[in-house]
């Protein structure tokens, strides 16, 4: 599989026609068509559109098919097999993540470019992955509204240690504050909201 990441900014792609335009900007190709077969995947209408809007410049390419969810993306992957998906990370009913690696299993030799809102993801995507799953866990707790104390007693550290994997966290997302950081997060994927959701409902029944 080929995997790559491409980013992009919301202001680039706004365009109010997109809810109603996605069905007509697929295109039905010919066996004799040559032109590269992209499946486009985002839960922004919007975005969708105006990404579709650039890839219509480009002589050599044909959006064959658009998907709102990873759901959505693993079904029309199967009808259309395309060349490149152009794949969000974070999106409902099933996430980017776990499409991409449904996708891999059943069709290893799938191109995939990974979509991001911020320039940064990729490499605080590889920071948190190179041995900081301790962090992600403090910061899914903060995000479920926990005091350093109360995080402190879930992941059994010391309350300074929790202090610690915080002062990490913001420098590695460039967050202001804590609950910048849980934004942050949260938007590029580096942690789920159904996660941090059962965390919550963990916290409510105890």
């Amino acid at each position: 599989m080929s995997l790559s990441v491409m980013s992009y900014r919301d202001s680039q792609y706004m365009n109010p026609l997109a809810a109603s335009q996605t069905r007509k900007r697929t295109v039905t190709m010919s066996a004799t068509d040559n032109r590269i077969r992209i499946l486009l995947v985002d839960d922004h209408p919007m975005l969708r559109e105006g990404i579709a809007a650039v890839l219509g410049t480009e002589p050599d390419i044909a959006l064959v098919a658009e998907a709102s969810n990873g759901r959505e993306a693993i079904e029309q992957f199967r009808a259309h097999r395309p060349d490149i998906t152009f794949m969000d990370l974070q999106m409902p009913v099933m996430n980017g993540t776990d499409a991409i690696l449904a996708i891999r299993k059943e069709f290893p030799n799938a191109r995939i470019v990974v979509l991001t809102t911020y320039s940064g993801d990729a490499q605080a995507g590889r920071a948190f992955r190179a041995g900081t799953d301790r962090e992600i866990e403090v910061l899914q707790q903060v995000a479920a509204g926990n005091s350093n104390k109360i995080v402190a007693n879930h992941l059994c550290v010391s309350e300074e240690t929790v202090k610690s994997h915080m002062r990490s966290i913001l420098s590695k997302l460039g967050a202001n504050d804590r609950t910048h950081a849980v934004t942050i997060a949260l938007k590029r994927g580096i942690i789920d909201i159904q996660a941090v959701s059962s965390l919550r409902r963990d916290a409510y029944l105890s």
